[in-house]
């Protein structure tokens, strides 16, 4: 869901808009709650409740199971760990509009069945606040707090270091592997303006799995990486169409071609250059259409996912 969206569900719930970590978090209807934009036209809804009644929590699972059926802009919802997460799609006034009618029939049901808001971790219904941990936001109380900010065993680990070398690797193995993507697909007949984005978000993932943690430079890294791999990609591709027109005339092997030759001669070659050209032009707009957003999600993950820290201006329970 768009900022601009978030925002104008925040200011008709009376809730707060946090732009830099692209958030609404307030209370609806007497209930915490958090709303977190996953992609353009997705978000994801969590509150923290609690009822008395043990039979309670099963009725509620059984609700949230049976509501993408009453609102089909509901995606899935679930409840589980004192936790309801209701995951939703669409943009625009009418999205914004489904969304709040949605999350009015949850709060309805958690009202007319004795829920009270809590602390996620121990189920403190008092002292309650909203904190932004490691860019997640969450409400919970102020002990729990230090506990998952400290990093305790209990509840919650300390953010992962990231290891730079390591990182490295990963990001070249995942650009290759976006490199191979597009290849394939031209292999088709279409120019994968997709798979240059997908570039970008294998290289990111993999810097993750094998650096432990996305960064600034690793997002930095990531982008080089891709804006590179494309271009290294279309030339892979002038290769394969080459050496197939090559193979079917001439029936030369791999063996028979001087790489290094064909590459000066094709960038040489005036139509075959204003070719992979117009190819790298499509391909960097259509890429940049994807992974640029992405690149800002990813920069904003990488500044806030260290940070432990109260958010402002909002106490929600004394």
């Amino acid at each position: 869901m768009p900022n601009k969206d978030l925002n104008t569900f925040a200011a008709q719930n009376s809730m707060l808009f946090d732009a830099k970590r692209n958030l609404v978090y307030g209370r609806l209807r007497g209930y915490d709650m958090t709303v977190t934009s996953s992609s353009k036209n997705e978000a994801l809804a969590t509150m923290n409740v609690e009822s008395a009644n043990a039979d309670s929590a099963e009725m509620l699972s059984q609700f949230l199971y049976l509501l993408p059926k009453s609102h089909p802009c509901v995606a899935f919802a679930h409840y589980q760990n004192r936790t309801v997460t209701v995951g939703m799609r669409g943009s625009g006034a009418a999205g914004v509009s489904a969304f709040s009618a949605a999350l009015g029939d949850v709060t309805n049901f958690l009202l007319q069945h004795g829920f009270a808001s809590c602390c996620r971790y121990c189920g403190a219904k008092t002292g309650l606040a909203a904190y932004s941990i490691n860019g997640k936001c969450d409400t919970m109380c102020e002990s729990c707090f230090q506990s998952v900010s400290g990093g305790s065993a209990a509840v919650a680990q300390e953010p992962k270091k990231s290891n730079f070398g390591l990182g490295v690797v990963g990001a070249l193995i995942g650009a290759a592997l976006g490199c191979v993507v597009w290849v394939l697909i031209y292999q088709f007949g279409y120019i994968a303006g997709i798979a240059g984005a997908a570039m970008l978000i294998f290289a990111a993932k993999g810097y993750e799995l094998l650096g432990g943690r996305i960064d600034v430079r690793g997002v930095i890294l990531c982008s080089i990486l891709s804006i590179v791999m494309l271009f290294v990609a279309v030339n892979v591709t002038m290769f394969v169409e080459v050496y197939k027109a090559l193979k079917e005339y001439y029936y030369v092997t791999l063996s028979d071609i001087d790489f290094v030759a064909l590459f000066r001669t094709a960038w040489a070659d005036g139509e075959l250059r204003r070719a992979m050209l117009a190819d790298l032009g499509v391909g960097y707009l259509l890429a940049a259409l994807v992974g640029v957003p992405y690149a800002m999600q990813l920069f904003k993950k990488a500044k806030y996912q260290a940070e432990a820290v109260r958010l402002p201006a909002y106490q929600i329970h004394e």
